[in-house]
């Protein structure tokens, strides 16, 4: 019997071959980037809640995930508004999509993706096939394609984590 020559299950890799991995990492890396930009423009996104415009809704400091694929308004849904052509909103309920909403509406930016401007977040009162009359935090009719997203979920901070109702009054 001849003993058979010892075979290495894991070959060391050469130098060139460590080299080879690095672009299929930047091309994953870029992958990864592109889709939560699209993501981010057209189903689901994160803002952030500066003000206490809309209390006890939302206060400063909540982070809520917007629902973008086709927005509700319903009596009573909390909506994002786009008002870049819109002057009608008041503009004291802004939010804001922090650092990480920043660099990836900038991918977004870079990509030609227009994630909107200005949003606002308001209260629907009623809506129409071509209009949405909000009611909080003052009312005022907008153009139905100017809705962005219907609020989905409050994920921040843990302590009020779960869906946003309205309070009965802000509904009105």
């Amino acid at each position: 019997m001849t003993a058979r020559p010892d075979a290495d299950p894991a070959p060391a890799t050469t130098v060139a071959e460590a080299g080879s991995r690095r672009p299929r990492l930047v091309l994953l890396l870029g992958a990864a980037i592109v889709a939560t930009a699209l993501v981010q423009a057209f189903v689901l996104q994160s803002y952030f809640v500066p003000t206490a415009a809309l209390a006890p809704i939302v206060e400063p400091g909540d982070r809520v995930l917007v629902w973008k694929v086709r927005p509700a308004a319903d009596p009573g849904d909390l909506v994002l508004v786009d008002t870049t052509s819109t002057g009608a909103v008041d503009r004291s309920t802004p939010v804001a999509d922090g650092l990480v909403g920043r660099v990836l509406s900038s991918a977004a930016h870079a990509l030609g993706v227009d994630i909107g401007a200005q949003s606002e977040l308001a209260v629907v009162g009623s809506s129409t096939p071509g209009a949405v009359s909000l009611t909080a935090p003052i009312a005022s009719t907008v153009p139905r394609d100017a809705l962005v997203g219907t609020v989905a979920l409050r994920f921040w901070p843990l302590s009020r984590f779960g869906t946003v109702a309205p309070a009965p009054e802000a509904a009105r």
